[in-house]
């Protein structure tokens, strides 16, 4: 008996099989955080990671802000750090000052979510993979040191 794929079945294919792997990336972010990068008891805290590219954003841009919180950014100011250096968390003082640690969850387990509607091919828009490539780029230069070894 001859199979015949068609091309929409091998793009659902590959698209479910991409939904998978973002799914187990965005779950293996969530379970890990707390530990490595979580700011109450993490192995080295975001926060430590955001002031620092903080400081290097001043020097070259010559600002004078010792934190995020002080910095007060707009949303058009995140973008342009987001710019520099891709981390979710510039965004966290333009949406009301939300902690690094609930803004890492939130954005882990909204990237596992989508993953798994275009892993059961419930959606699998181009926008989606989008979403999940912003999403995941932001948690992975959160990760920084610990996520360069593990992916």
């Amino acid at each position: 008996m001859l199979f015949l794929v068609t091309p929409a079945a091998s793009r659902a294919a590959f698209l479910s099989a991409l939904g998978c792997i973002y799914l187990c990336a965005f779950l293996s972010f969530w379970v890990q955080y707390d530990g490595l990068l979580g700011t109450a008891d993490g192995l080295l805290p975001v926060d430590s990671l955001v002031n620092r590219e903080l400081r290097q954003v001043q020097h070259r841009n010559q600002m004078k802000v010792s934190s995020l919180e002080e910095a007060n950014l707009t949303w058009a100011a995140a973008w342009q750090l987001w710019r520099q250096k891709p981390l979710l968390a510039w965004f966290s003082p333009a949406m009301g000052g939300l902690p690094f640690d609930a803004l890492h969850d939130a954005a882990a387990l909204l990237g596992a979510f989508f993953a798994a509607l275009a892993a059961l091919r419930c959606c699998q828009h181009g926008l989606v993979f989008a979403l999940l490539f912003v999403l995941y780029l932001g948690l992975y230069n959160a990760g920084s040191t610990f996520f360069s070894f593990q992916w």
